[in-house]
Formats: C-alpha cells, structure tokens, sequence
C-alpha cells in the first residue's frame, strides 16, 4: 500500500506526559464524527489522520519547529495505492446539510489530479538540483569516542546494560532538495523499507527510509519486530553469506539484541491474550546494511489501541536503551542535539484505533537549504567506538545517496 496526502483537513497537536492519550481521543473524536458520502468505500481507503510523535515527551529548539511532541493531520487530498487501483479522498470540514453541496463544488477539482503525473514527471536524479553541498559535523570523532567510552564506563559499573546514542550529519545545499527526486530514489533502491515524508509546514520537513515496522495493528491482532545488531554487506554472495553467518555468531549483536527482546516480551505480555515470538534471530538484508530481526505478532488484550501500544513500547531499547531511565539520562547528557521526531514513532491511525508506525530512523530533517540527517548504534559492554562511528556512517547512506551527495572520508 502507498499512501499520499496533500493539504490539511485539520491539525491537532500535543506534548507533555499525556500526548498519547491526547492524540488517541481526538483523532477518535474527529474520525467517529465524518459523515460518508460513499458508504460502500472499502475500509482501507477511508480517512485517517497522518503523523508523528517525537522521541521524547517536548521537542526543544529552532531546528524542529514545526514539529512538536506529537503532531496529527487529516489530509484535504488522501490518495491510496492499492491492489494495482487508486483511491482520492476528499476531506473537508462542514455540517451536515453542507457536505452534498461541498462534494459537487469539491468534484470539479478531481481531473486536476489526473494531470500531476503529466506536469513534471520525475526522473531519475537525487534530490539536489545543485551538485554543491557543503557539511557540518554536530559531532567530531574524538567526541564520539568520548561518549562511547562514557558509556562503556557506566556498564561497567553496572549502570548501563545498553545505550543507543546518534550523530548528525548537517548537509547544507544551494537550493532545497527535489523531495519528489528524494522518494521515487527511496523507493526504488529500498523497497523492503517503509518511506516517509511529513511536511507540517512549507519548507519543513522530515523524511526518510526505515527498515523498522514498530506496530501494525488490524482489528485486535498485531505484528511487531525486534531490530537489534548490524553488520555490512558483502561484495559478492559468498561474502555477504559469510557477514551474514557472523552477524548471526557475534555473541556482541545477539546479546544486544536479545535485550530489545527481552524488554519488548516484558510490555507485550500483559496487554496480549496471545503471543507468537520466533526461537530465534533471523537476517533482515537491506540494500548496505543487515540486521538481527525477531519477528513477534499476536491479539491484544480488549480495547488496545494502536496508539495504546505505542506509548507502552516507546522508546524499545533499539531506539533508547536498558535500563530504560538510566540510558535516557545518558542521551539526554551526551548528545549535543535534539533528537525531536528522530527515532521516534510516525505513522497513521484510524477511526477504528487501527494503525501502523514505523520508527523514524535512517530519517533527515529539512528545513530549506538545510538538511540534518540522524543515525545512531546500540552500544553494549563489548562495542568499540570506531566500529560504532563505522555503523552509523552506513545508515547515513541511503539518505546521502538519496540525496545525490558524496562526503569525503
């Protein structure tokens, strides 16, 4: 399924401990009250609200406004790729006794969306109209190895068992990317990843590829996944079946994995009347990265929301770390930037409190001519600071390529 919107219906918007609850009731609110002019529409096409939450509970700072801790829109325009159709709905506020006649004054502007494709078609180049591009590290690798060994230090000493800490790469154009360019590329060379795009406001916005679903919830039943542990791929199918064959042997990445695990099997239980989770690790290939991946699904316990079981999951020791409390301080002191909507759930919701949301990583924010792309490692007691600096420098990757720009090393 490929979902796209244009305009906005409405916004609603929140932070605070509570944005969760917030986001559920009003979204709720809003999706139970739309009147359906087509009663027969399948229930995949009909209206949802599109958004995000931020990684922690207030966004701080210039660089991410426009995003705040938690931010829905219903779509004006929502297009639905689906089983080789597509679907337009269209959105608008009115009372009853208005919808009829905004449906009629609202059809005439149908057969523009059958002239988008032939406007500007896109091609097959990147997102920069202009090849100049400059770079500015938040971080500098003597800092990175600094925060590292910080880290290494509090597992030591038995305050931290895991740690997911991020770097920044600043990338600064002439022009502001070709977004169009930027997810056709995305969506070509990652097709196993889930694209996204939100623009909250003109000129803000936050994109990406990630390779991790952090919910799908369909009446009552979910699907989730572990995503822990990372190795390059090979050259040839020899190589990358022996990186793979390492990966799967590292004691390092399994046991960083098996602490996501662990964790996420401790929030699922009580709120699940059934849970499936595999015996073992399996290989999640992408194009230049591999991963450690547990599949999990079941039925939640009666009235689990999607939303309900994001805020037991968020943030999963893949995005934050373990214990949960003393690797948030960590990040919270060491990272010299704000992580706002980066690592955190985006996604969509219905009236039914269905939805799906994928964790905002391998994800970049733009703002104009400034671009900010986030990657980040799960460090453990074993991990090595240039090891960790070479991981998150391959899931810059997509992003940079995406973007059409090459970094010196």
């Amino acid at each position: 399924m490929q979902i796209a919107g244009l305009g906005w219906a409405t916004t609603i918007k929140a932070s605070g401990l509570e944005r969760f609850w917030h986001i559920e009731e009003r979204t709720k609110t809003l999706l139970n009250k739309i009147i359906l002019l087509d009663h027969d529409l399948p229930d995949e096409i009909r209206p949802r609200f599109f958004g995000g939450f931020s990684f922690w509970d207030q966004v701080d700072g210039q660089r991410w406004q426009g995003f705040p801790a938690a931010w829905f829109g219903l779509p004006h325009y929502q297009i639905i790729q689906l089983e080789g159709q597509s679907w337009l709905t269209v959105n608008v506020f009115a009372h009853q006794e208005e919808a009829e006649e905004l449906a009629r004054h609202e059809s005439q502007h149908i057969e523009d969306w059958n002239q988008l494709g032939s406007e500007r078609p896109c091609d097959d180049d990147t997102g920069f109209v202009s090849p100049t591009v400059d770079f500015e590290a938040d971080m500098e690798k003597y800092q990175w190895d600094a925060i590292i060994n910080g880290a290494l230090s509090h597992m030591q000493t038995g305050h931290l068992d895991k740690v997911v800490l991020a770097r920044t790469a600043h990338l600064i154009g002439t022009s502001s990317p070709d977004f169009a360019n930027v997810m056709q590329y995305l969506t070509a060379n990652y097709p196993d990843c889930t694209k996204f795009l939100i623009e909250p406001e003109r000129s803000r916005v936050f994109f990406g590829a990630t390779p991790e679903t952090l919910i799908d919830v369909s009446a009552g039943s979910f699907t989730t996944a572990a995503l822990a542990g990372s190795n390059n791929r090979g050259a040839t199918p020899a190589e990358d079946a022996d990186l793979g064959a390492a990966l799967l042997a590292s004691a390092k990445d399994r046991h960083e994995h098996q602490l996501v695990v662990d964790m996420m099997l401790d929030k699922l239980t009580p709120i699940t009347s059934q849970l499936t989770v595999a015996n073992t690790p399996s290989l999640r290939r992408l194009k230049n990265i591999q991963h450690l991946e547990t599949p999990m699904n079941g039925i939640l316990s009666h009235g689990t929301t999607a939303i309900a079981l994001l805020e037991r999951l968020h943030p999963t020791p893949a995005l934050g770390g373990i214990p949960r409390q003393s690797a948030l301080a960590y990040i919270r002191e060491v990272e010299p930037f704000e992580r706002g909507w980066y690592a955190a759930p985006v996604g969509w919701v219905d009236a039914a409190g269905d939805g799906v949301f994928a964790v905002a990583i391998r994800s970049g924010l733009n703002c104009s001519v400034d671009t900010y792309l986030f990657a980040g490692a799960g460090i453990v007691s074993d991990s090595e600071p240039e090891k960790e600096w070479g991981e998150t420098d391959l899931k810059f990757k997509p992003l940079l390529d995406a973007l059409g720009v090459e970094l010196d090393d």
